[in-house]
């Protein structure tokens, strides 16, 4: 993954998924809904993804301030 996070890299991946959806003109509805569905869920998991990061940051800040 280089030196990018996990949100970035699946905000790439998601990127991605919409550059295809947009060439695949030959699918079916039930088809390109599926796809589109799978596209949402994984933006669904970036944004949980940036808010589990934010809370464990709070939280080791928290923890380090407390050892202090």
């Amino acid at each position: 993954m280089n030196d990018r996070t996990l949100a970035q890299q699946i905000a790439a991946f998601v990127r991605i998924m919409d550059a295809r959806i947009d060439k695949m003109v030959d699918l079916s509805p039930s088809a390109r809904s599926g796809y589109l569905v799978a596209r949402n869920l994984m933006d669904k998991a970036r944004v949980e993804v940036q808010y589990a990061n934010r809370r464990a940051m709070q939280e080791a800040k928290a923890v380090k301030e407390v050892s202090r």
